[in-house]
């Protein structure tokens, strides 16, 4: 199982596929679907122009290392995203405040407890989560919606992901039933959410329900403008996540 780049609507996209190891710069043709697991945006007058696009191997080699072992702590799910991050590096730009959407989950998200007594809830549909997850917290506004990175025991990477917390700040997530889950994310205000997919709606563009995975719906505005003050939920306003030594003190090391 290796992995294959393209470009879509902006974004570089990274996929598991079987194909040859080529230790060569790799070109490769759009791909049919948004779907993309690293993205990043490129500036305004980029989006209209190359159907193809070359990736060096020195960016294959970094992605590769990213997902080479399994994520087993808080810590290493920083530094993963971290290193994803890293690998886009060479894709910064002037007028963008974020080279990707991990780069901007690092600057605003946080670690976010698994439940402890798993809550009773009606289970959404599996690979739905943000619909899932959207569909609760509508249902329950005791709950705050979040979006972010997530990995459990037996995933080797951390995955793009939608969840809720309850009043106690802990995760209820309707989609993943399995153990030794870690997430990391950022909660978004209730009333700006409904008015950000009311809009999205009233454009005709409601192709894909992620916040930030469905981006490219509104030009990547989060890569270039970042996320506005009202799309906080009030009690995540703190950006705790880079408090390496409590989370390294929680993880045992």
């Amino acid at each position: 199982m290796n992995i294959l780049y393209s470009f879509e609507n902006g974004l570089l996209s990274i996929e598991l596929v079987r194909i040859p190891l080529i230790k060569k710069p790799i070109y490769s043709p759009l791909l049919n679907s948004p779907k993309s697991t690293i993205t990043t945006g490129f500036s305004r007058s980029e989006r209209k122009t190359s159907k193809t696009c070359c990736i060096t191997s020195e960016l294959m080699a970094s992605v590769v290392k990213c997902r080479k072992e399994k994520i087993v702590n808080q810590t290493e799910l920083i530094e993963h995203l971290e290193m994803l991050s890293s690998a886009l590096e060479i894709y910064d730009r002037s007028d963008r405040q974020f080279r990707c959407y991990e780069t901007l989950m690092l600057a605003h998200g946080r670690l976010m407890p698994q439940e402890t007594a798993p809550t009773k809830i009606a289970r959404g549909k599996p690979k739905e989560c943000f619909t899932n997850s959207q569909h609760l917290i509508f249902s329950d506004p005791t709950l705050t919606y979040v979006e972010g990175y997530a990995t459990f025991k037996t995933l080797p990477i951390a995955v793009p992901h939608a969840w809720t917390l309850n009043e106690k700040g802990n995760v209820v997530d309707p989609t993943w039933t399995q153990d030794n889950r870690y997430y990391f994310g950022i909660a978004l205000d209730q009333d700006w959410l409904l008015d950000f997919l009311s809009d999205r709606v009233s454009r005709g563009r409601n192709d894909h329900r992620a916040i930030f995975e469905g981006n490219y719906q509104e030009g990547h505005s989060f890569l270039f403008d970042g996320l506005p003050e009202a799309a906080f939920a009030e009690p995540m306003m703190a950006v705790p996540s880079c408090n390496r030594s409590a989370i390294a003190e929680a993880d045992g090391r």
